[in-house]
């Protein structure tokens, strides 16, 4: 496109982005330590390199840094960065490339140097243009990290030899067919599956639970609201303020539950109720508040009462902290001891359940259970006797860095002799004990008394 029209939508979409840029940059503030921007040097036209700006995703202080692509559950993300990556919302940032004269509009994605010497003579023809938002790949394969096997045990080695060089021979296309029209169509197409590309069948059907969960939360959302209204008016709400009421309830619905969204409130309801699980409740309430009072301001709603979003946040939080430490409290009936050893089962089947009943049943919690590894995609999120599918085993490296795993209690008969392998593998580079599921049950059995029957 030419630079003039580059430069007006780019300062347009700004302009009229700022308020959601302000959440999001506060979003990432309250989440964790660190800069909002992630600046990371990227190869543009004619091989000349520029500083690439992105929301950061990831924690500043991330013990390993890891492989340069993100995957599409990397452990390594925030939980605003997952849902910044999922929405591509990261790529925001980018339109001051545009004003700086790095980047277009539409163009082929600038590639990290690391990448560039495979394919050089693709590489030549895709570098005489300039790099885009947003280019013909993006219209093809809006979910790049869906392309990547689920036990892929090297992201960027498959992506090396699988994946870009297909991308680079569609971005060869683009530079053949560029102009004016082209480049129109490609950011109409591609501004559609960015927008309807967010939820597939695949996600749907691997967040049932979740899905669940957040409808649970945004109905409680809604209930707090109403709540607020009739306690500030003693349960006598006069008619104005109940026509305002029924114009906030769509609007505190939608707003609550992307915060609940970004911050993946749903995720933390079984297993342990712990201060983490009140932070993260605590930040998405914070954060909904805040959207909803701009709404209300940007909306020129100012006969409504400010003592409204107060009220209701703090109902809101003791609804949310309230059945969640029901929740826990069901299924443990007591916490984790401090100071446990944190500890991942990799593999599951029925030793998997009998493990996690077995310590279950110790007086004093042994360890802390942090999640469980599987091998099939489609149960992420899933729970097992209360204990959340954190990942998969080809992702265990980095899971023991973000996780800070003590030891990994490894379910032998669910895993081949391959997976095994690494798992051991990895675990040893880690300095993280291993130990094996059906030899640990006994050992535990031998202490800990069964539960007897009780006579009628």
């Amino acid at each position: 496109m030419p630079r003039l029209v580059d430069s007006a939508l780019s300062a347009l979409i700004l302009l009229v982005c700022a308020p959601l840029i302000a959440v999001i940059a506060l979003a990432i503030r309250l989440e964790s330590r660190g800069p909002v921007f992630y600046r990371q040097e990227r190869i543009g036209k004619d091989g000349k390199p520029f500083l690439l700006f992105k929301f950061r995703k990831m924690p500043k202080d991330l013990p390993k840094q890891g492989p340069m692509l993100t995957g599409r559950f990397d452990p390594r993300l925030t939980h605003v960065g997952r849902f910044l990556e999922r929405t591509k919302l990261d790529e925001l940032p980018q339109l001051l490339n545009i004003l700086r004269g790095d980047m277009t509009l539409v163009g082929p994605r600038p590639e990290v140097r690391k990448f560039i010497p495979y394919y050089p003579e693709k590489w030549k023809t895709v570098l005489s243009v300039k790099p885009g938002i947003v280019g013909l790949n993006q219209v093809y394969h809006r979910n790049e990290s869906e392309l990547f096997p689920t036990d892929c045990s090297d992201i960027e080695e498959y992506y090396i030899r699988h994946i870009l060089p297909d991308k680079l021979d569609i971005d060869i296309r683009y530079v053949e067919r560029r102009g004016f029209w082209f480049d129109l169509w490609i950011l109409l197409r591609a501004a559609w599956v960015t927008v309807f590309g967010t939820v597939t069948s695949r996600s749907l059907e691997s967040y049932r639970i979740y899905f669940a969960i957040l409808i649970l939360d945004t109905c409680l959302a809604v209930a707090s609201y109403i709540l607020a209204y009739t306690v500030r008016f003693s349960a006598q709400i006069p008619v104005q303020d109940r026509e305002l009421l029924y114009q906030m309830l769509v609007p505190v619905a939608l707003i609550r539950a992307l915060a609940f969204a970004v911050y993946e409130t749903p995720r933390h309801v079984p297993g342990y109720f712990s201060v983490h699980e009140v932070g993260v409740v605590l930040r998405s309430v914070v954060i909904g508040s805040l959207g909803i009072l701009g709404y209300a301001f940007l909306a020129n709603l100012r006969a409504h009462s400010r003592a409204i979003f107060f009220i209701d946040s703090a109902f809101l939080v003791i609804l949310l902290l309230g059945y969640r430490w029901g929740w826990a409290w069901w299924k443990h009936r007591s916490g984790n001891s401090v100071g446990s050893p944190r500890v991942v089962i990799a593999g599951v089947n029925h030793e998997t359940v009998r493990i996690i009943e077995t310590l279950q049943r110790t007086r004093e919690k042994l360890v802390e259970i942090i999640g469980v590894v599987d091998t099939d995609a489609t149960r992420r999120g899933h729970h097992i006797a209360g204990v959340e599918i954190i990942g998969l085993a080809g992702e265990m490296d980095l899971l023991l860095g973000v996780h800070h795993v003590d030891a990994v209690l490894m379910v032998r008969s669910a895993l081949s002799d391959k997976i095994a392998e690494r798992i051991e593998q990895i675990c040893g580079d880690h300095n993280v004990k291993v130990s094996i599921v059906p030899e640990l049950i006994k050992t535990i059995e031998a202490i800990v008394p069964k539960p007897t029957a009780h006579r009628q």
